[in-house]
């Protein structure tokens, strides 16, 4: 299930640029991740890290940038995600890194509402002039 979660996502990612203007790719020795960017590099938004070992980690932390840069948009986001069965992401989590099990997103429904989730922030992100149209 994790490895075609995780496929689906990457295909997501990489077939429709309302989902990601490009993907990163870790380097790690042990684990390995994807990244889908969005914004040019140098100055792209990140949203969430998807890892070998079977979680999908939302990048709070590193969402610096408007719109995210404000706790408000991070909570919507937060609360949207919320809708996904399986996440609880916790209201104290706004400022880290929490993760959820891949396994999570192998109901179509559930993998439906998760990259809604990303495509309102996608929009948001390019809202605020982050992304290229």
């Amino acid at each position: 299930m994790r490895v075609r979660s995780s496929r689906t996502l990457l295909a997501a990612a990489e077939e429709n640029r309302e989902k990601a203007d490009w993907i990163w790719w870790g380097k790690g020795d042990r684990s390995g991740s994807f990244i889908p960017m969005f914004g040019p590099r140098g100055s792209a938004q990140t949203l969430v890290a998807v890892w070998t070992y079977g979680s999908v980690e939302v990048q709070f932390q590193w969402m610096t940038r408007p719109p995210f840069s404000d706790v408000s948009e991070r909570r919507a986001l937060r609360e949207l995600l919320n809708e996904v069965p399986g996440v609880a992401i916790p209201e104290s989590a706004l400022d880290k890194r929490p993760a959820f099990p891949l396994s999570t997103l192998a109901d179509k429904a559930s993998l439906a509402r998760f990259l809604g989730a990303l495509d309102w922030a996608a929009a948001k992100a390019r809202a605020a002039g982050q992304t290229a149209p």
